[in-house]
């Protein structure tokens, strides 16, 4: 396996990049993590690393919105900031096969946009509160997966069930909260993981 490492600029931001590149690809997958959790975090791994197993390469984003906030926290900023990810990583992707795997603030990153450069998304913990993450998820339901925590404070029962209604395909985490842990029971994290990362795979 081959990493290449590269820090791009974008208004106060350092963004970094990681590729981590398999012989063969069968396709790319763009990682886009949470606000403060990178892709080093368990279910980006985790998830991250299986995929890689199956053949693909990984492209991880990583950026601190904690840190340094965009000029323009709105749709529109977020979506300027996806494309400026998606163009970089366009250039230097080798495959045509292409799948999203967001976190979090990820998820808000990349349903500001039609999404049509991806064959699969991979929703973990998604924003659902916000209205237009949500539109995204059903009106990208034939490509989508979402995996969320029942004590997730994004988790609204009502709109999971219209994702249902809709077709997505969704993984609920039984007592799971928004890193996918079991408060207070490791060993029931770790199985949770397990199950994440196996529905990650049945997907792809």
């Amino acid at each position: 396996m081959k990493i290449d490492f590269e820090i791009v600029r974008y208004q106060d931001h350092e963004l970094k990049v990681s590729h981590h590149k398999v012989p063969d690809p069968k396709g790319t997958v763009f990682c886009f993590p949470g606000a403060g959790y990178n892709y080093m975090g368990p279910c980006l791994y985790y998830t991250s690393s299986s995929l890689m197993q199956k053949g693909f390469n990984i492209l991880n984003f990583e950026y601190d919105f904690r840190a340094f906030r965009l000029n323009e926290d709105t749709v529109d900023g977020h979506r300027d900031f996806f494309h400026l990810m998606m163009e970089y990583g366009s250039k230097i992707s080798e495959t045509t096969n292409k799948m999203a795997l967001a976190k979090s603030i990820g998820t808000k990153i990349i349903a500001t946009d039609e999404q049509d450069s991806f064959d699969k998304i991979i929703w973990l913990t998604p924003l659902i509160h916000e209205d237009f993450v949500q539109n995204q998820i059903i009106h990208l339901a034939d490509k989508s997966l979402v995996l969320i925590g029942s004590e997730d404070p994004c988790y609204k029962p009502e709109l999971i069930s219209a994702q249902r209604d809709a077709n997505v395909r969704v993984k609920l985490i039984d007592g799971a909260d928004h890193s996918f842990d079991i408060p207070g029971d490791v060993q029931k994290s770790i199985i949770r993981m397990n199950s994440i990362v196996d529905t990650v795979k049945s997907f792809v």
